[in-house]
């Protein structure tokens, strides 16, 4: 992915990287995914580290924003992201896409339009455009083959917050009933869902409290089996 983005302009310094050629902001953040990639919360089909965090650095790289200004864009873009995910009851996957690149858009641009201080109806307007750039298959876990796409999959949608939040800044629009609409991001991408997980207990919950560290940057189904391999290594003496 490197270089693919490494032509398209000067040299260069990402702090998140290091000194590469850098890519415009909305094409930067798909280079990023790999390293928080283990963030994530069970249930929901969400990689927050991967699809929001890295959207979040490179904004607030360019913003010159706080820490404090960071946190809370990938709080308030977590939230969102969670909420849209658990509408899902994860059945986008088995209706064959993969998850995290379908609601990673959405978070990824809450997450961009706080750095950017859009205002509730820009933000709202980044949200519309942000399910036109949902997506991402399935088919490298069913094959058992290709499945250097499931980092693509993360990668793009760090950048389509980003692209989806700019755009919007900018006066572009998308259709308001993104989600509930009969072809909305839902009904297409679903076989199940449940609109009022969407607000459940909005304002009071806070699902990020509850975020989960992978112990190893994996996927979870393999956790097990990695610690089991771990127990075999020979102790070395004191």
């Amino acid at each position: 992915m490197h270089s693919e983005v490494r032509p398209v302009e000067g040299a260069a310094f990402s702090a998140a990287t290091g000194p590469w050629s850098k890519p415009p902001r909305q094409r930067s953040p798909t280079v990023r995914p790999p390293m928080p990639s283990n963030l994530t919360k069970p249930g929901a089909g969400v990689h927050p580290g991967a699809t929001l965090v890295p959207s979040a650095l490179a904004i607030a790289q360019e913003q010159g924003s706080s820490g404090r200004e960071l946190l809370t864009a990938v709080t308030a873009g977590f939230e969102v992201m969670y909420r849209i995910g658990r509408a899902t009851m994860h059945s986008n996957e088995r209706h064959g896409f993969h998850a995290p690149g379908t609601t990673g858009p959405f978070g990824a641009a809450v997450a961009v339009g706080h750095l950017l201080k859009l205002d509730t109806e820009t933000m709202t307007s980044a949200l519309w455009i942000a399910g036109s750039l949902a997506g991402g298959l399935m088919e490298f876990a069913r094959s058992g083959t290709g499945a250097m796409v499931k980092r693509l999959h993360l990668g793009r949608a760090a950048e389509s917050g980003v692209l989806a939040a700019c755009l919007a800044a900018d006066g572009f629009t998308g259709p308001r009933t993104v989600l509930e609409g009969d072809a909305g991001f839902l009904k297409v991408f679903c076989s199940e869902w449940d609109l009022s997980e969407l607000t459940r207990g909005l304002g009071n919950e806070f699902t990020s409290l509850n975020l989960c560290l992978k112990r190893f940057p994996i996927h979870m189904t393999a956790h097990t089996r990695c610690r089991r391999y771990l127990s075999f290594e020979p102790r070395q003496p004191r």
